[in-house]
């Protein structure tokens, strides 16, 4: 009936977690001796949806405790996404979020304190949301095509710092006839670091920043399957350091299709056009792809990404990634997982602790299997390597086994 009201159901859950691990170098600092640690983690998350809207309340806490060498680590997170489809032809999204994590910890949702989990190959640069609404973290929205989180901090691993960052992002979706559809986002990023216990005049508000930015994009649906467009963007980067303020422009055109009844293809490509400050104006290749085959039970993604991100203390870089990632669903209960990915960081003026060009490599694997209804079991293995730039790291391997237990809701 018009004008009836639509009835909002609420749901509630809370999965908390514990386990134990091994970690070489769990803080990707210059020397690693390993250590056993323990750990545990609660997240608690409010739904509350109905067919046209939906508003999501979730928080992550985690913390570890190393037996030999390394502090206590707690990583903490919590967020608020709201969607609405206003209209039949007209959707809007927004998120709010706060994280703070010590740089290059060992952490649940993302090794080495950098966007992505253990299930996410890339970890940096965005890499395509396929589904175009609502992009995830880290993620970018191919008809949107600009980045929501900050850029990996990997020059600045092993220093101890905390890193503690407030996003706000906003995306509308309309549809403006049967083929063609308008798109639109904006996004605020505040980045703040803890002073270090061994220099605090080199750290603290040096590697302080606030970004910004907003875009534009067009698609047209050529077919049932295929759909191309055009986004342009525009950015901007401030640091309270001595890193050179940036501008970024950025126009990509889109391209998604369904290859087959198992392959798509979701990219994007274009330039963007930097503006510094200090280091005058440069152009470098930009986008993003997401070629995936999604079977009945399986699915594998090979991703590729170019994006030009802030960080606090090497100031804005140019990130490019490749990845690789497999799952697998083994029975009604069980879950495998395979990743790896590389990627590359580079520093145009080499921002407040000079050049911090790095190389990042990434290999995990995991498994999980539901114990009953509410009950997970979750061990995995990984090895990370930070190198090039001018600090070399020992490598960090290790693995861990967890428990987690679902409260509440079981959706």
């Amino acid at each position: 009936m018009p004008g009836a009201a639509i009835a909002d159901e609420t749901r509630a859950s809370a999965d908390v977690t514990a386990g134990v691990g091994y970690a070489n170098n769990p803080f990707a600092g210059a020397g690693g001796s390993g250590s056993v640690f323990g750990q545990v983690g609660v997240s608690p998350e409010v739904r509350i949806v109905n067919e046209r809207r939906s508003i999501v309340i979730g928080a992550d806490i985690f913390h570890q405790e190393y037996f030999n060498d390394f502090p206590g680590n707690t990583t903490y997170s919590t967020h608020a996404d709201y969607s609405n489809r206003l209209t039949e032809n007209t959707s809007v999204h927004g998120r709010l979020g706060y994280s703070s994590a010590r740089l290059g910890a060992f952490g649940f949702g993302g090794l080495g304190g950098i966007p992505g989990g253990t299930l996410n190959p890339i970890v940096g640069p965005p890499v395509l949301d396929p589904t175009g609404v609502g992009a995830g973290a880290g993620l970018a929205n191919p008809t949107i095509g600009i980045p929501i989180l900050p850029g990996s901090e990997v020059g600045a691993f092993g220093a101890g710092q905390r890193q503690r960052t407030f996003t706000a992002n906003g995306d509308f979706s309309s549809a403006l006839s049967s083929r063609d559809t308008l798109t639109g986002s904006a996004f605020y990023i505040n980045s703040r670091f803890g002073r270090s216990r061994v220099n605090p005049d080199l750290f603290g508000a040096l590697g302080d920043y606030d970004g910004y930015g907003s875009s534009l994009g067009a698609n047209r649906r050529l077919s049932e399957f295929t759909t191309v467009g055009l986004v342009g963007s525009v950015s901007g980067y401030d640091y309270d350091g001595a890193q050179s303020d940036t501008r970024v422009y950025s126009l990509q055109g889109t391209f998604s299709t369904r290859l087959s009844q198992f392959w798509s293809l979701d990219a994007a490509l274009g330039a963007s056009f930097i503006d510094q400050q200090l280091g005058g104006t440069s152009t470098t290749v930009s986008g993003n792809a997401n070629l995936c085959r999604r079977g009945e039970r399986t699915s594998t993604c090979i991703q590729a990404a170019r994006a030009v991100l802030p960080t606090g203390f090497a100031g804005t870089q140019t990130q490019t990634s490749v990845g690789l990632s497999w799952q697998m669903q083994v029975g009604e209960n069980q879950n495998l997982s395979l990743g790896a990915s590389y990627v590359t960081l580079d520093t145009p003026d080499g921002g407040s602790l000079g050049p911090l060009d790095n190389q990042y490599g990434l290999a995990n694997a995991g498994y999980s299997r539901a114990i009953g209804r509410r009950l997970r079991l979750s061990p995995s293995v990984y090895y990370r390597s930070v190198f090039g730039g001018a600090v070399r790291r020992s490598d960090d391997y290790g693995g861990q086994v967890s428990l987690s237990y679902r409260l509440g809701d079981l959706r």
